[in-house]
């Protein structure tokens, strides 16, 4: 974005919305459309469908959110760099695809967990340098990065189901259907590193005053947005039970929609990562609840599209009502205008 200083005439260079005077103390104006969705979210599910608070349905609501949670996550951090990360299910798929590979040969479960999520690291990184440092639009690098790795899994595979053949404890753990105890600490562990990030990605923002940390920040957000997109393709893949080369096809939509319902700026820069989660776990319900009612695949796919527009809608609407209420009446002396 390029900043005009009226004082010394000289542009500017900045990647994300300047912070607004009294932002901060409008930040929970932002998680109200997402608390209200849950809520009325909870009490229709309970409505619709009689057996949605059975211990087994929130058991597997729960064993969905983990996963899903760790990938709306990672998209909601490039999104408060400013960028989009578009490879997200591709990376979940080719992260999936390795964990398999690795733990059919015999590999130990922490070298075979670890190893896929270090490709997906690179994978981040790759996206960080290329749309940090060379300004290429992420959304159009990441698009083509998807298609690329999912054009890998689909040769290595051939297109085929590769079964996961581990079946011992270890696998066993980390399917929460079955495992209510690793669902809490997963839960516990997806809470803790969406505070960690939230308060690294406003420090960040705050002391970002060379073109070496802006471009450090977006590498780190890509990677850190891969490496929850292995996690999250790996906790998939052990509870299918299998890798598949179209698995997780058009997850992204949904991680989006998580965004904009928790409230965050889509320009970057503005919000709270914590926000996504909540959304996140209002779309899990939503799925779940269609599930249950055994609505068409094709009705499903039009009620997502409305949740991500209307999302959208409801994004816009915070967005400005957040402005029009942080910024002063009359600018002050040596602002920056936009140009």
């Amino acid at each position: 974005m390029k900043l005009l200083c009226p004082n010394c005439g000289e542009a500017v260079d900045e990647s994300l919305p300047a912070p607004l005077p009294g932002e901060s103390r409008l930040d929970f104006v932002r998680y109200v459309p997402v608390l209200v969705m849950l809520l009325l979210s909870l009490i229709s599910s309970g409505i619709l469908t009689p057996h949605f608070a059975v211990q087994r349905n929130l058991t597997n609501i729960f064993a969905t959110y983990i996963p899903n949670g760790f990938a709306a996550l990672g998209m909601a951090i490039v999104i408060f760099s400013g960028k989009v990360d578009f490879s997200i299910p591709s990376v979940m798929a080719l992260s999936g695809w390795l964990f398999v590979h690795y733990s059919n040969s015999g590999m130990f479960w922490l070298p075979a967990m670890i190893l896929p999520i270090a490709v997906a690291m690179v994978v981040g990184v790759f996206h960080g340098l290329v749309s940090g440092v060379l300004r290429v639009p992420s959304w159009c690098l990441t698009l083509g990065t998807a298609f690329l790795l999912r054009g890998f899994v689909s040769f290595v595979t051939s297109g085929m189901l590769v079964k996961l053949e581990r079946n011992d404890d270890v696998s066993s753990m980390f399917r929460f259907s079955s495992n209510t105890g690793s669902a809490v600490v997963f839960v516990v562990v997806l809470i803790a590193l969406a505070v960690a990030a939230h308060l690294l990605l406003r420090r960040s923002v705050k002391s970002e005053n060379t073109v070496f940390r802006r471009h450090f920040r977006v590498t780190a957000s890509f990677a850190v947005c891969s490496a929850c997109a292995g996690i999250a393709g790996i906790l998939m893949t052990i509870r299918m039970g299998a890798a598949m080369s179209v698995a997780f096809s058009g997850y992204e939509v949904d991680y989006l929609a998580a965004a904009a319902l928790g409230g965050m700026c889509l320009r970057g820069g503005r919000g709270s990562v914590i926000g996504p989660l909540f959304g996140c776990l209002v779309l899990t319900m939503s799925n779940n609840v269609l599930a249950l009612t055994g609505i068409s695949a094709y009705v499903a796919m039009f009620v997502k599209a409305a949740i991500l527009i209307g999302a959208l809608i409801i994004n816009v609407c915070i967005e400005r009502f957040v402005i029009d209420r942080g910024m002063p009446h009359s600018p002050p002396s040596g602002t920056i205008s936009r140009v």
